[in-house]
């Protein structure tokens, strides 16, 4: 899972991490920079551990689909707090997953660097305590 996450990670940071560490039967500790230093995970910005923490969710995504019928992907915001050229890298990263799974993406930001296929646009639903208390069959 590792081994599949590291790819992602490392495009997402335009090469800035190449490595994550996870010494064997324990958890992630730190990441490598190209030059060889390493970085504890409390370390990271928040940017940088978010991005760490989705590479992880495509490599067990990929690690899963190696031996198993893909699973549907269900995203919600989750390049909120991605720089723009860090959005575009992992927006290609998603688009790519998609070609071999089912993804379905939930976005409030119209800005949000995906192409696609399907595109719905739902209008902002707004509701009242009273029409929410009432039975669905009267709506």
């Amino acid at each position: 899972m590792i081994e599949a996450a590291e790819p992602y990670f490392e495009d997402w940071t335009a090469g800035r991490y190449h490595r994550i560490l996870a010494p064997l039967g324990r958890q992630i500790e730190e990441v490598e920079h190209r030059d060889g230093t390493r970085v504890a995970l409390a370390n990271l910005s928040t940017g940088t551990a978010q991005q760490l923490y989705l590479a992880i969710r495509f490599g067990l995504v990929e690690h899963f689909a190696e031996t198993a019928e893909p699973l549907p992907i269900v995203m919600d915001d989750i390049l909120a707090n991605f720089d723009d050229e860090r959005a575009a890298r992992a927006a290609r990263s998603i688009e790519q997953l998609a070609e071999r799974h089912q993804v379905i993406y939930f976005t409030c930001h119209t800005e949000t660097p995906l192409a696609s296929g399907t595109q719905l646009h739902l209008d902002r639903l707004e509701m009242g305590a009273a029409a929410a208390a009432e039975p669905v069959e009267s709506r």
